[in-house]
């Protein structure tokens, strides 16, 4: 009998594709006909284009060096029509990884490219997983249009494939593209809100995303005013669909941010109780800006996302003060973000970060003293080396400080050149 192809009509009639259709069962009852074959008797079981898809896998994971992987790719794609999508994720997922590692941006994206150009359908079946990994490569080269050509499938995707879609926003705002991320989650927020395929605290987290990245830009974009803010409540209103409690807490994080509002926090506003949760919070919006002050406004993406992982640390310890400080509570917190690495550890190095730059902050309105700066110094600086260490090949897209250096140093270049 002759192999159907994966991608082919399947033979039963049904006008589905073959994979979509009987494949599993085929492939299934095939295993079972192996299985019970009397000793000697010649295999029922047709695998030819699977053991020819691992034999492809084989040959690739043979090769060490990184020139060899390239001229390999090049030459393999296209693949098959009916090659294991599974299998090129296993191929590409590493291959992006020492790519990034070695700043060959460029060449990623060639072959990236010739893989997505030549294989629409295997492409199409893990977009987004694909697509994640394109995204980085997008961002280092600054190809601003081709992070657009990303966000525009996501944006039509969105539901389908929520964390992948939320992981590439997430690295466009820490990586000072949040405007790009925004709107993104103004075109998509309404799908989002109304899918009840979407968990209720999802959509809570999507919607704060939304709210505060809106009033970050209704501040501090260029050429806005911060004392012009009807024009950004009115926007707020439309997220707040009517609900006045939750229109009420966006004009008072609207003056918070805008400076309108300024509080004079002492350590024992901080306790672990109702009142203490809620002024965390508010305490907690002062912090972007703080960012933003210390290492330009590229930065303010990056400090939304250190004050989410910072406020989600300081609630997990959550004993007496919500300020205190915890080595085991930071350990188990960073320890639950990396149990999940495909959806998750990029989180453990923006909370790693963001806990030491909230402390800074804290210590600098004098809400915590001196040793327990040095205390969290000391436990992030053990901790980041063994985030470091799992993250490894990773590190490169999720190394945040390292980022902010050269941006500011890039910045600090810059300002010479003019002043020459």
């Amino acid at each position: 009998m002759n192999k159907v192809g994966r991608n082919e009509p399947c033979p039963c009639g049904s006008g589905k594709k073959y994979k979509k259709c009987c494949l599993a069962k085929d492939e299934a009852e095939a295993l079972r006909e192996e299985i019970t074959a009397p000793a000697g008797e010649p295999r029922a079981f047709d695998d030819g284009g699977l053991l020819e898809d691992e034999e492809i896998l084989k040959d690739y994971r043979k090769l060490k060096k990184t020139e060899e992987k390239i001229e390999f790719l090049r030459k393999l794609f296209p693949l098959p029509a009916d090659f294991a999508t599974d299998y090129a994720i296993e191929i590409l997922s590493p291959f992006h990884n020492t790519m990034g590692a070695e700043g060959r941006h460029l060449e990623a994206t060639e072959i990236f490219h010739l893989f997505s150009e030549g294989n629409k359908e295997i492409y199409e079946d893990a977009c987004s997983v694909f697509d994640r990994m394109l995204v980085y490569h997008y961002v280092f080269l600054e190809d601003r249009q081709g992070i657009q050509s990303i966000l525009g499938r996501f944006n039509r995707s969105s539901i389908k494939s929520i964390d992948d879609y939320m992981a590439v926003l997430t690295a466009l705002e820490c990586f000072g593209l949040y405007w790009m991320a925004l709107a993104s989650y103004r075109q998509t927020w309404e799908k989002i809100d109304s899918s009840p395929e979407i968990m209720s605290w999802g959509k809570d987290e999507f919607k704060e995303k939304l709210s505060i990245l809106t009033i970050l830009e209704g501040l501090f974009s260029p050429g806005k005013q911060p004392g012009d803010l009807d024009g950004l409540l009115k926007v707020l209103q439309v997220y707040a669909q009517g609900r006045q409690e939750e229109m009420s807490q966006y004009e008072r994080m609207v003056n918070i941010l805008a400076g309108k509002e300024r509080n004079r926090w002492t350590p024992d506003d901080f306790a672990a109780d109702d009142k203490g949760f809620d002024n965390l919070f508010y305490l907690s919006l002062e912090f972007p800006g703080w960012v933003k002050d210390q290492y330009g406004l590229e930065a303010l993406g990056l400090g939304e996302n250190y004050r989410i992982e910072a406020l989600k640390y300081l609630y997990f310890v959550g004993k007496k003060s919500l300020l205190r400080f915890s080595q085991k509570k930071l350990d188990e917190y960073l320890a639950r973000c990396l149990r999940f690495p495909a959806f998750e550890q990029d989180k453990a190095m923006i909370a790693l970060e963001g806990v030491r730059e909230f402390y800074v902050f804290a210590q600098q309105l004098e809400l915590v003293d001196e040793d327990t700066l040095g205390e969290v110094n000391n436990s992030c600086d053990k901790f980041e080396k063994q985030v470091a260490n799992i993250l490894r090949s990773d590190l490169w897209k999720y190394s945040w400080r390292r980022w902010l250096k050269l941006n500011r140093e890039d910045s600090v270049e810059g300002h010479k050149t003019l002043e020459n």
